[in-house]
């Protein structure tokens, strides 16, 4: 089955179809609210997480195309456009968590093919083997490669990646002192 998802996606991208108009709302995690759109259909959703620095604007292009042959979600994850910063640390646990928190909160019922690119891929991954049952698919692009993960390699995407935790720490320090 699979297969046939990647298949349906591929064949989005290479034929297209009309543009899609979106429903867009903040939905209240428990902890904090997420800004999230949907084009709400039967069947599996599938759900977009966008990389370090993107908001689910990066995905509207696809999604506009692939919301007529399926349902699409997508979310900004906490401290993003829209989205409240949330419980600090920030990690993939705590996204896998504060989606699947989201998905339930939005009604949005499995199975799930999930999405994501780049640190978005990690977060999915993370998703899948924490709700496996909810999962029927996955597509990574461009996902983090295993060697930075374990701190071997890629130094510069590691202090991108620090950088951005402080930039999160003091907003979310900020927003608190407010």
């Amino acid at each position: 089955m699979r297969r046939h998802t990647v298949l349906i996606i591929t064949l989005v991208f290479v034929f297209g179809c009309k543009d899609s108009s979106f429903e867009e709302s903040s939905i209240n995690i428990g902890t904090h609210s997420l800004r999230c759109i949907s084009s709400p259909k039967e069947g599996p959703v599938v759900i977009f997480d966008a990389g370090l620095t993107e908001t689910f604007d990066t995905w509207i292009p696809i999604m506009n195309k692939l919301a007529s042959q399926a349902a699409v979600f997508a979310y900004n994850r906490g401290g993003y456009e829209g989205s409240d910063i949330g419980t600090l640390p920030r990690d993939s646990g705590r996204e896998a968590a504060e989606l699947f928190d989201l998905l339930r909160a939005a009604n949005i019922k499995p199975p799930y093919i999930l999405v994501g690119h780049s640190l978005g891929g990690l977060n999915m991954q993370v998703f899948a083997a924490e709700y496996k049952e909810k999962v029927k698919g996955i597509v990574l692009l461009d996902p983090p490669p295993l060697n930075w993960l374990l701190g071997n390699s890629f130094q510069e995407l590691k202090k991108m990646a620090v950088s951005q935790s402080e930039q999160f720490k003091i907003m979310a320090e900020d927003a608190h002192a407010k």
